[in-house]
């Protein structure tokens, strides 16, 4: 019993250490946009600022005959549902043609953490600026937890919401 008893803080230490990485690596975020670089299984989206693993993906054509990551090219509108990694790295689950006239750049997910001072927020490993500009629907702050979409502004070299509407998962 003593054994037992000298053991179990370590556990609950241990336990404590790896439930940041099992939570983050539960997570499930939404992107869309076009695809900027395809290297291997690797692909690049919204000017190269969101990058993600693409082995093992699965791939869902819609009208458009899509095999796998060799047929993605630069400027490939796609919609990406991705599971974050222990390491925060993205893997890429299933990947589709968007076929929108004007997709724009989004995503969603779970806010994990918010930066009122950087004005900023993130979904999983990606950091997502915000400004006086970003309207809000549906919610009257961006608060960690809260599972939101986020539409994007990729011009000035990062991400930038110019809207946050909370959502429910799996809309």
């Amino acid at each position: 019993m003593q054994h037992t008893q000298r053991f179990l803080p370590a556990f609950a230490l241990l336990a404590l250490i790896l439930a940041p990485q099992a939570s983050l690596a539960q997570q499930r975020i939404e992107l869309e946009g076009r695809v900027s670089r395809v290297d291997g299984t690797r692909i690049e989206l919204s000017g190269g600022l969101v990058a993600l693993e693409a082995r093992g993906a699965e791939f869902e054509a819609g009208n458009d005959i899509l095999r796998g990551v060799s047929d993605l090219t630069s400027g490939t509108a796609v919609e990406i549902i991705a599971s974050v990694q222990p390491d925060g790295s993205m893997t890429a689950t299933e990947i589709e043609i968007n076929n929108e006239k004007n997709p724009e750049d989004s995503i969603k997910g779970v806010v994990s953490a918010v930066d009122q001072a950087a004005r900023s927020f993130t979904i999983g490993p990606l950091m997502i600026y915000f400004d006086d500009a970003t309207r809000l629907k549906k919610l009257s702050a961006i608060q960690s937890g809260s599972f939101v979409e986020a539409t994007l502004d990729v011009s000035d070299g990062r991400l930038r919401a110019t809207l946050v509407e909370r959502e429910k998962p799996n809309d």
